[in-house]
C-alpha cells in the first residue's frame, strides 16, 4: 500500500520519473512476494556478512526468491493475462513503464543485436528482483530481446551472459538475449534488478486484456495472433520442416556429398530437432572392416546395424530425436602401406539433456581420461541441452581437454553442434561448428578434416589439417528441390553449401533467437 501510494504521488507530480523515484517506490515494499523460481535458484550458501549476496532462501528444495512480475503474465490457455501484482498495484506498474520509456536509450545508440529495432524498445512484461543472485539459466516465455538495469547501493552484481560477456547494468540499461544463458555475479549491498521483456504470447490477448495492458503503459501487446510485430518476427521460429521432405533431402544430400576419403579422413554432419527431428553421422577412414564387439554401448542402439561402409570410410549414423551428445572414440593406426587409418574404439551418448549434472560430470571425467591423441568426434541429433538448463562449465572444460578453442563457450538449445578433437591437444587444435543464433535452427552443419602426423613433433603426435566447415540452410534446399521437381521432374542439386564464416573453427553467429522461455531472473 505504501509503495502504491508513493507511485501514485510520483505519477501525479511528473511524466518522466527518475531512477530515484522508482528506487524509492521499490524500497517502500515492506514485504516482498515470494516467487517460486527453480530455474534461477542455487543451493543455500553461508552468509558472509550483513549485506552478503542472497540466493534461494530455501535452497534447491524450496526455490523461492523475492520478486514481482508486472505487466503481462502467461496463462495456461496459451495467452496472457494481467499479472496479479499489476492488478493490485496499477500505479506502481504505470510508474515503472513511464520511467522505462523516459530512460531507455534509443536502440540505434546501443551496441547490441537490436540496432535495427524500433527507436523505443517495446516490452510487455517487467520482472523486478530483490536482493538475490540468479544462477545461470535460460528464460521461459520470453521472445528473447530484453533490457536490464540494477538500482540500489551495491557493488558487484554484473550480468554474465554466454554470448555477450559481462554487462554492468548498475544505473544503466543494458540489452541482452534472455534466451541465451545468463546469471548474476555475486554482489554486496542492496540490489533491485528490473528486466523488460516480451512473452511469446504477447499477440494472443483478449481485447479486454489488451486494453488494460495499454492503459498500464505496456507497448508490445496485440490481439492479432496471426501476425507478429515486425520487430519480433525475426525472433520466432517461422519455418516448418516436413519430415518426409527432410528425409528425401538428406538421402540426396548424402549421396551427392559422401564423407571425405583418404588417409586420416574425418567427417561429421548434424542438425538439431527443428530440422526434421534431427540428423547426424560421423565417418572416418578405415579400409579394414569395422571390428565387431569392440563398441562400448552407452545406449540401446544396435551399433552394428548403424555402421555402414562408404568407400574407404566407415559411417556411424545416429537415430533422430535422441537428446544429448553423441561421441565416437577412434584410435590411430598405420596400414601396411603406411597410411593413417582410424579404428573404432567406442560409441557413447552422454545424456546431458535429461541428467545434466551427472552426465556432465561423466562426460568431463571420460574426456580427461582419454589417452593422449585419441581422436574424439561428436555431434547431436536433437539437442545437447535442456531449454532452461544450460550446460555447466565442466562440459566446456571437457571439450577444452580435447583441444576446443577458447571461444567455444555456448552450445544452445536445439542448435546443431559438431566437433572434431584430439585428447590432450592444445587449445585451438580442435574444430567445431555450431549455429549460435539462439533459435530453432534449420541449418545442417558439416566438418571435414584430415588427421596427419604433426610436423617437427614426436612420434605418435597428430594434428587436424585441411579443415572445412560448411552450412546448409535446409529450408532453402527443400524449396529448391520443390521448384526443380515442378520444372524438370528432377530433384534439386544438394551439393556443396555455403562455407561457414568461422573463428577458431566456430560458425559465426547468425541472428537473434526466436523462442525460449522463463521470466528474467538476473
Amino acid at each position: 500500500a505504501q509503495a502504491e501510494a508513493l507511485a501514485a504521488a510520483t505519477n501525479a507530480r511528473t511524466p518522466r520519473p527518475t531512477h530515484d523515484d522508482v528506487l524509492a517506490a521499490l524500497r517502500a515494499i515492506r514485504e516482498w512476494p515470494q516467487q517460486r523460481r527453480p530455474n534461477v535458484c542455487v543451493p543455500r550458501c553461508p552468509e558472509k556478512g550483513p549485506h552478503a549476496v542472497r540466493r534461494a532462501p530455501g535452497g534447491a528444495s524450496a526455490p523461492f526468491v523475492e520478486g514481482v512480475c508486472l505487466g503481462l503474465a502467461p496463462n495456461r490457455s496459451g495467452s496472457c493475462t494481467i499479472a496479479s501484482w499489476s492488478r493490485r498495484c496499477p500505479e506502481l506498474t504505470r510508474l515503472v513503464t513511464r520511467w522505462a520509456r523516459a530512460t531507455l536509450p534509443d536502440n540505434s545508440d546501443e551496441d547490441d543485436d537490436d540496432d535495427d529495432g524500433p527507436a523505443s524498445f517495446p516490452f510487455a512484461s517487467i520482472q523486478i528482483n530483490h536482493n538475490y543472485a540468479a544462477r545461470a539459466h535460460v528464460d521461459a516465455h520470453n521472445l528473447g530481446p530484453s533490457r536490464i538495469i540494477a538500482l540500489g547501493a551495491h557493488s558487484g552484481g554484473e550480468l554474465w551472459t554466454a554470448d555477450r560477456g559481462v554487462l554492468d547494468a548498475r544505473g544503466a540499461w543494458r540489452g541482452f538475449d534472455g534466451n541465451s544463458a545468463h546469471r548474476t555475479e555475486p554482489f554486496e549491498g542492496e540490489r533491485f534488478s528490473v528486466i523488460l521483456f516480451t512473452p511469446d504470447a504477447y499477440n494472443r490477448l483478449s481485447r479486454a486484456v489488451c486494453a488494460e495492458a495499454l492503459a498500464l503503459g505496456l507497448s508490445a501487446v496485440s490481439t492479432d495472433a496471426t501476425s507478429d510485430d515486425a520487430y519480433f518476427r525475426r525472433f520466432r521460429d517461422l519455418g516448418a520442416v516436413d519430415e518426409a521432405s527432410f528425409d528425401a533431402f538428406t538421402a540426396r544430400h548424402f549421396k551427392a556429398n559422401p564423407p571425405r576419403t583418404g588417409a586420416g579422413a574425418l567427417s561429421v554432419e548434424t542438425t538439431g530437432y527443428a530440422a526434421g527431428r534431427g540428423w547426424g553421422w560421423i565417418a572416418w577412414h578405415d579400409p579394414a572392416p569395422p571390428p565387431r564387439g569392440a563398441v562400448v554401448r552407452a545406449d540401446d542402439d544396435d551399433d552394428d546395424a548403424l555402421l555402414e561402409r562408404c568407400g574407404s570410410s566407415v559411417v556411424r549414423r545416429f537415430p533422430r530425436n535422441q537428446t544429448g551428445l553423441h561421441v565416437v572414440e577412434l584410435d590411430v593406426r598405420a596400414t601396411p602401406s603406411g597410411e593413417l587409418a582410424l579404428r573404432l574404439l567406442s560409441v557413447e551418448r552422454f545424456g546431458l539433456y535429461q541428467h545434466t549434472a551427472a552426465e556432465s560430470r561423466r562426460f568431463h571425467d571420460w574426456a580427461l581420461s582419454r589417452p593422449s591423441h585419441r581422436v574424439v568426434v561428436a555431434c547431436i541429433t536433437d539437442t545437447a541441452m535442456a531449454k532452461t538448463r544450460p550446460l555447466p562449465r565442466i562440459c566446456y572444460d571437457a571439450l577444452a581437454a580435447l583441444g576446443a578453442p577458447e571461444d567455444l563457450t555456448l552450445v544452445g538449445y536445439r542448435e546443431p553442434f559438431a566437433f572434431v578433437g584430439l585428447a590432450g591437444a592444445p587449445r585451438g587444435a580442435a574444430a567445431y561448428a555450431l549455429d549460435a543464433g539462439k533459435k530453432q535452427s534449420k541449418d545442417l552443419l558439416r566438418i571435414d578434416a584430415t588427421l596427419a602426423a604433426a610436423d617437427d613433433a614426436g612420434q605418435g603426435t597428430y594434428e587436424l589439417r585441411d579443415v572445412a566447415t560448411t552450412r546448409l540452410h535446409v529450408l532453402d534446399h527443400l524449396r529448391d528441390a520443390t521448384v526443380d521437381d515442378d520444372d524438370t521432374g528432377e530433384t534439386g542439386d544438394d551439393r556443396g553449401g555455403e562455407p561457414a564464416d568461422h573463428v577458431g573453427g566456430a560458425v559465426a553467429r547468425r541472428g537473434p533467437n526466436p523462442k525460449r522461455r522463463r521470466r528474467g531472473g538476473s
